[in-house]
């Protein structure tokens, strides 16, 4: 499995538990919602694959 996928696949976790977090604590706000959990997704997408490459290159 490559790096980017790997990192997809965390970051899309990741994002979905952030996601239903704000969302029981916004009072289900949407769109506050969408947008943190895509700020989350993709900061952790960069640190997991950074760190992959950083171990497997």
């Amino acid at each position: 499995m490559s790096n980017a996928l790997v990192s997809l696949l965390l970051a899309v976790g990741g994002a979905t538990w952030i996601y239903t977090k704000v969302m029981r604590r916004s009072g289900n706000n949407t769109q506050q919602s969408l947008v943190v959990a895509g700020m989350v997704a993709a900061i952790i997408f960069v640190v997991v694959i950074t760190l992959l490459d950083l171990v497997f290159h």
